[in-house]
């Protein structure tokens, strides 16, 4: 099979969906504002609140969509680089290496042996 180069600008091209937000970041915006609106309705249904108040849940609220749709971390999306960067903050600092093998000393017969035991080798 052949490879074929591509220029860098091809690659780094993001088709745009709706107006300059591409497929991920509009969806995330979507969901975003569905959260919002639900957390809203469900948890401060009774509360009249100020539009401060307003924004400030919103803001809490879109935070993590707005990380998950815009952000890139060494040119990997949120959930790429989370994949590779968990294990390797999860596990141990300091590892035990255990090497299958087990060495054995060689039995060897010498030629200076008088009575032909067998002697250890060196």
């Amino acid at each position: 099979m052949k490879k074929i180069n591509i220029n860098r600008d091809v690659r780094k091209y993001k088709e745009k969906l709706v107006g300059p937000f591409s497929t991920r970041e509009a969806f995330c915006l979507v969901v975003g504002f569905l959260c919002f609106y639900l957390i809203k309705a469900i948890f401060f249904a009774d509360i009249e609140m100020m539009s401060d108040q307003n924004g400030f849940l919103l803001i809490a609220v879109m935070i993590p969509f707005v990380i998950v749709g815009w952000g890139k971390f060494y040119g990997m999306h949120i959930e790429k680089f989370a994949k590779c960067a968990l294990p390797t903050l999860l596990s141990p600092k300091v590892r035990t290496y255990k090497c299958g093998y087990k060495i054995k000393k060689k039995v060897i017969k010498t030629k200076k042996s008088k009575d032909k035991e067998m002697q250890r080798f060196k």
